[in-house]
Formats: structure tokens, C-alpha cells, sequence
């Protein structure tokens, strides 16, 4: 006999709130590649350390208990990667 296990909404919603840390973590090293490689004192640069500063107060303020926290980090990132993708049209 097979048991199902079915997760709480609180396990669910503590691995998505880690994914989405991962994922800021990613997109702040992202930039700052970008960053180093525009160089810092160009308008590109300046641009990437910007994006890099609101990537970090969103990661230091998103809580894994607030679920409307973690949509609007989830609507962030997409927009990030769309601006991305636009980038590289």
C-alpha cells in the first residue's frame, strides 16, 4: 500500500519563499556581472547597482508568511526576466 503525503500550505509556502530568495540571489549576481562588466561608473552600470539595491531590500523584506509578499517577488522577477529577454532581442 502506497501513502500519499500531501504537504501543508506552510511547507508549500516555505519552499517557495526559499526558491524566490534563490532566485533574487541569482538576479543580483546576474547584475553585478553586468554591473562590472558596463563598469560601474557608466550610466549601464549605475543602472545595474540600482536594480541590485532593490533587489536586496525586497529579498531583506520578503517573509515566508505573507503571501502577498511573495506574489509581488514572483511578479518582480518575471518582469526582470522579460526585461532580460527584451534586452537580448
Amino acid at each position: 500500500m502506497t501513502e500519499t503525503v500531501t504537504l501543508g500550505a506552510d511547507f508549500e509556502r516555505g519552499i517557495r519563499f526559499e526558491g524566490l530568495r534563490e532566485s533574487i540571489t541569482g538576479e543580483i549576481a546576474r547584475r553585478n556581472a553586468a554591473a562590472h562588466t558596463a563598469g560601474l561608473d557608466t550610466p549601464e552600470g549605475r543602472r545595474q547597482t540600482d536594480a541590485i539595491a532593490a533587489l536586496v531590500q525586497v529579498r531583506k523584506r520578503l517573509r515566508s508568511d505573507d503571501d502577498e509578499q511573495l506574489l509581488i517577488a514572483e511578479l518582480l522577477l518575471q518582469v526582470q526576466d522579460s526585461d532580460r529577454a527584451h534586452a537580448r532581442a
